[in-house]
């Protein structure tokens, strides 16, 4: 049995931009939603084995200013999947967090940009193959793309607080504030 939790969005801007219903939302289908989700499956999960996919973000390895509920959300994900894998292993279950950097899908829209911001990345078939490779080989967590690992490996190793700063910085070199549609 597979159980992909997949569902998510974010949002950009300072807190809690760009409106807390909207914010509050996105905890419910970032978080509250594979929760529940993987709970009422767990016990048909136990019977029959199976694996649980969470699709967290490269996101969730740091605290990442002007997407602060995103994030963190994803950081929630990434953390609980590899805490369940390994209390779930000896029921026969596996549970991987994949963590992929920016995917070419309509996020940006959803998140409150008027157009692409370029950030482009991965296809969505580049990062399901690796994910499934990843899945596949029973690592409780699968970073898609080359650069994304770099950037996991350096950001998990910083300070919360240096993490936190550069992330600021990095985004606003970046300039997405650009792209948000204007109300």
């Amino acid at each position: 049995m597979l159980l992909v939790n997949n569902s998510g969005f974010g949002a950009y801007g300072e807190f809690p931009a760009p409106g807390i219903d909207h914010t509050l939302k996105m905890v419910d289908v970032n978080v509250r939603a594979p929760v529940e989700l993987t709970g009422r499956l767990w016990d048909e999960l136990k019977v029959r084995g199976g694996m649980v996919a969470n699709v967290a973000s490269l996101a969730g390895f740091q605290p990442t200013p002007l997407m602060t509920t995103y994030a963190a959300s994803k950081s929630f994900l990434l953390d609980w999947s590899v805490a369940l894998d390994a209390e779930a292993k000896r029921h026969g279950i596996r549970c991987v967090a994949v963590c992929p950097g920016p995917v070419s899908t309509n996020f940006s829209k959803a998140a409150g940009f008027a157009s692409s911001t370029g950030l482009g990345g991965q296809t969505a078939d580049e990062c399901a193959d690796e994910a499934v490779r990843g899945m596949a080989a029973r690592r409780p967590v699968v970073i898609t793309g080359w650069k994304h690992k770099i950037l996991a490996l350096f950001s998990a190793r910083l300070p919360k607080a240096w993490a936190a700063a550069i992330g600021l910085r990095m985004i606003q070199r970046l300039r997405l504030d650009r792209f948000v549609k204007k109300a």
